[in-house]
């Protein structure tokens, strides 16, 4: 089977041949085109077919990622419910310290600040990041506003049911 260059490039050949025959088709021309058409048919439900695995693949992947996820995130939690009963329990004897040949567990002092009401922080200590709102501006261009640095423009993408 031919690949989709080959097909491509030999119906590139036809259509120039047609061209410079001033748009004749011969019977020769019609059926290299029917033969082009159906091997790019066969050669378009195959890809189909690879890009149906491909897809189920993805999902799978998408839901392995999902599940290592959330065992990351379990992991995460015991092991700030571990830190904070050590941390909990050492308060409570007021043990600064615990050292054995591998580990050592102590407190460390630092800094943070808390916010209770960010409405109430002066605007010179706060950043934005602007976005755009791709719908907003695609019903606007629609309704013929104008909008510089910006266009709508129409996309076809191929569907494989």
């Amino acid at each position: 089977m031919k690949s989709l260059y080959k097909i491509q490039e030999e119906y590139v050949k036809i259509a120039e041949h047609l061209f410079e025959e001033d748009g004749e088709l011969t019977p020769e021309l019609e059926q290299l085109l029917n033969i082009n058409k159906s091997e790019l048919e066969q050669k378009g439900v195959a890809y189909a077919y690879i890009i149906k695995d491909l897809q189920d693949y993805e999902a799978k992947a998408e839901a392995e990622i999902k599940r290592i996820q959330a065992i990351e995130k379990r992991t995460k939690k015991n092991i700030e419910l571990l830190k904070s009963r050590i941390s909990s329990a050492m308060k409570q004897f007021g043990v600064e310290k615990i050292e054995s040949e591998f580990i050592k567990l102590s407190f460390r002092k630092s800094e943070r600040v808390d916010i209770e009401n960010e409405d109430l922080i002066p605007d010179e200590y706060k950043t934005y990041k602007p976005t755009v709102n791709k719908s907003d501006l695609k019903d606007a261009i629609k309704k013929g506003i104008d909008i510089q640095g910006c266009s709508i423009s129409v996309i076809e993408n191929l569907q494989i049911k």
